[in-house]
């Protein structure tokens, strides 16, 4: 009897001890799992970002060698689709012309592009839709997160400034008295966006 009692007790005392350990592993699993998931999301975000920079810096036509390398740099790394050869061999020409022919290239890309920019705001859809999970990381990764979604909206406040004052040079009235100012707020919302771009995949890229 007592032997049997000892043995009920030690498989109780087991259970009990089980069930911290199993679910530190169950935890574990899942916070690997999502940590993937995360990147991948980031991935796609970073590579639509430094698409965007593109289009942004040639609409501009301002921009310098460290730009393009930049990009390149971050394509290179992230961008399989379709025509990423394609891109990617573009960006290494513009690197490689002389820098007293860039800015003449540069100025021929903004006069061959469109007026505006049709620009979209940005989303982290999964990361969103997982936010009361984000506790199974350390502190230090659940910051980085809530700092790249904060630069995300600030991105997309930047993206609305633009899409506001585009919208003004489709009103005669505003375009007949104030045509110089609000071109000018246009390009300095693409300053800002292009730069947060920059800002928010260089975090993404250290996740």
């Amino acid at each position: 009897m007592a032997e049997v009692l000892i043995t009920v007790f030690l498989g109780w005392l087991l259970g009990l001890l089980s069930n911290p350990i199993a679910n530190r592993i169950l935890r574990h699993y899942n916070r690997d799992d999502l940590r993937i998931a995360i990147s991948s999301e980031f991935k796609e975000i970073i590579v639509q970002l430094a698409l965007l920079s593109n289009i942004i810096l040639q609409h501009l036509g301002n921009a310098t060698k460290d730009d393009y390398v930049w990009m390149e740099n971050i394509l290179k790394k992230y961008y399989q689709g379709e025509d990423s050869a394609q891109v990617l061999s573009v960006l290494k020409k513009i690197i490689e012309v002389p820098e007293n022919e860039l800015s003449p290239l540069l100025q021929l890309f903004k006069q061959s592009g469109t007026k505006h920019l049709n620009l979209k705001l940005y989303d982290l859809p999964f990361l969103n839709s997982r936010m009361e999970d984000i506790s199974v990381f350390d502190s230090q990764f659940q910051t980085k997160i809530f700092d790249i979604r904060s630069n995300i909206h600030i991105l997309n406040q930047e993206i609305e400034n633009a899409q506001y004052f585009t919208k003004l040079t489709f009103d005669p009235s505003c375009m007949n008295t104030n045509k110089d100012i609000i071109k000018n707020n246009i390009d300095n919302a693409y300053k800002n966006i292009y730069k947060r771009c920059r800002v928010i995949v260089g975090k993404m890229d250290n996740i």
